[in-house]
């Protein structure tokens, strides 16, 4: 485990190197970072860069640490003019833009507190309001702790705000302090932050950057990425959203004309893809019209490789039900994902999710093997093999359309394996050793299967 010092520490040595052996400033810290790595110790959360030397001879001082000094005396009650305050804001959000050790460092000398307070304070200033909650946004940036259950509540509570910019600033707060943190996100829902986005959400004329951060304000309710919190509500969140509306909300989104950009379009068709949790959902989605509706963005935006891949997402979200994918099939979808996979063949991550939605598709489905048989669709998933080779992601779902393939209709074995698929096959074994030996198994080809437990030696422990 990596050694850790305290900022106070790494301070000291380099106003020691100064003061006592005469060194220039950048010098003494070039000195103490070496002398520091040299011992193991890691300075990822320590700010490196040269402090300021106060002329009165007090002690030393970050700029981070001046700027959060004089906002907080406004805080205290201390007299200020306006542009004080904006230029001390202006030189906080500066540095914790530096990187994350800045960030730390503020945290660390009550910088949430202290902002807090203000945004309490000018909650009915607009103005105020929105330069305090930039500067709390660049602060909580991959720090999600700091954030109070007061502050989610306030957030919560004044985010239908008559002013753009607030209500924006807010929501991408909640994003941010909801990622890696499963606390949060069950504190942001068991106070009604998903109520709160979807009514923003279905009023009239909302803004497109409003629209866009609501849907990945949403879609971070949905994750399973704090390592800390031993199960998640992943699954209940998005049931949660699926009942107070988030379908109709996002089908309404992708309708309107207002919102046909492709960056609103990318966070729209990601958010419901996440809403397709359960069987019923996803029949949901196809008869609200969703499927017609995300076929229709493919075809009219098939350049833009990130909305191709948020519509494959979404299709083989919904492919999970029977009935969706016969639906998928019927309208063409099987081949719009092959002509797109085929137009950004060189591109890893749509290849992989191109490759899931048809794996997803064939899936116990004979016709459906058919139909993708006929599109020529093996040759596709094979060139993205080609193409790919490091891929685990490209390798793993190809391997699996092409079990599923198989695994029914053995007479599409042959003209598989003619195309070279057993050689590509072989070599993708070394990334996914299971999804490849069920390809392998299914083709009929030599594949040696590992017996990994008999039952032998120890007997079962009750």
């Amino acid at each position: 485990m990596a050694k850790r010092i305290t900022q106070e520490t790494f301070d000291a040595v380099v106003k020691e190197n100064i003061e006592e052996f005469g060194m220039e400033g950048q010098e003494a810290v070039d000195d103490v970072i070496k002398q520091f790595e040299s011992q193991g110790v890691n300075l990822a959360n320590i700010v490196t860069t040269l402090y300021l030397q106060k002329e009165s001879g007090d002690n030393t001082s970050h700029r981070i640490l001046e700027s959060i000094n004089k906002i907080a005396k406004i805080v205290d009650g201390g007299d200020y003019i306006d542009e004080e305050l904006t230029e001390s804001i202006k030189i906080f959000r500066e540095e914790c833009d530096i990187d994350l050790a800045h960030r730390v460092l503020a945290a660390a000398n009550n910088a949430f507190p202290v902002l807090f307070s203000l945004c309490e304070r000018f909650v009915d200033d607009e103005s105020s309001l929105k330069e305090v909650l930039e500067a709390l946004l660049c602060l909580c940036n991959g720090q999600p702790d700091l954030i109070t259950l007061e502050a989610i509540i306030f957030m919560i509570n004044h985010l239908e705000n008559d002013s753009t910019d607030v209500t924006y600033l807010m929501i991408k707060i909640t994003g941010v302090t909801s990622i890696m943190h499963e606390m949060n996100r069950q504190r942001y829902v068991a106070n009604g932050l998903i109520e709160k986005l979807l009514s923003v959400l279905k009023k009239e004329n909302v803004d497109c950057k409003i629209v866009k951060e609501a849907c990945k304000s949403l879609k971070t309710l949905t994750l399973d990425d704090d390592i800390r919190a031993p199960f998640g509500k992943a699954h209940e969140h998005a049931k949660l959203m699926v009942e107070l509306g988030a379908i109709e909300a996002m089908l309404d989104t992708l309708k309107n004309p207002l919102y046909q950009d492709e960056i609103t379009l990318i966070e729209v068709c990601s958010m419901l893809s996440k809403l397709a949790v359960r069987n019923e959902f996803c029949q949901q989605i196809v008869n609200l019209g969703g499927l017609k509706f995300v076929l229709k963005i493919l075809a009219e935006h098939l350049e833009c490789q990130e909305i191709v891949k948020q519509v494959f997402a979404v299709l083989k979200a919904i492919a999970g039900n029977d009935d969706v994918k016969i639906a998928i099939v019927n309208s063409g979808g099987t081949g719009y994902i092959l002509n797109a996979m085929s137009k950004h063949i060189k591109q890893s991550q749509v290849c992989a999710l191109g490759c899931g939605a048809i794996g997803a598709i064939v899936l116990r489905n004979p016709n459906h093997c058919k139909v993708v048989m006929d599109s020529d669709g093996p040759t596709v998933i094979l060139k993205a093999m080609t193409l790919h080779p490091n891929s685990k992601a490209v390798q793993t779902n190809a391997c699996m359309a092409i079990r599923n393939l198989i695994a029914r209709t053995k007479q599409y074995c042959e003209p598989i394996l003619q195309i070279g698929a057993e050689e590509l096959i072989q070599q993708a074994s070394k990334q996914c050793p299971d999804e490849a030996k069920a390809a392998l198994r299914d083709l009929g080809c030599k594949v040696q299967l590992i017996e990994r437990w008999k039952g032998e030696k120890n007997g079962v422990v009750n």
